[in-house]
């Protein structure tokens, strides 16, 4: 697998074998992102840009990152209402969400 940060591409091998090209501004363009999503999709772009690929070819991206970002804020709220036990509402909404930047 091969990124090119300058011309945004993504050269990789598919799990069937084939080799194929993926332009980021493609998925940017075809998938609208909520700034949850948009994390994840960096996250992929650094991490896994194979499995990035290979989900936005089958077509499978957009339902991966939405499936993310509930159960991301699912996870936050539920850590706001332990939080809640502790501390104000507005401090524990704070610390719910900025744990969840970090830890994501």
């Amino acid at each position: 697998m091969i990124y090119n940060d300058e011309t945004g591409i993504i050269e990789t091998e598919l799990s069937d074998g084939k080799r194929t090209t993926v332009a980021l501004a493609d998925i940017e363009r075809v998938i609208p992102m909520s700034p949850s999503m948009e994390s994840k999709y960096i996250w992929l772009l650094k991490n896994e840009p194979a499995i990035l690929a290979e989900l936005f070819i089958s077509g499978k991206l957009e339902a991966y990152l939405v499936w993310y970002e509930k159960s991301s804020n699912e996870q936050e709220a539920d850590m706001r209402k332990w939080l809640e036990q502790r501390y104000e509402p507005e401090k524990a909404r704070m610390l719910a969400r900025e744990y969840m930047m970090y830890e994501s």
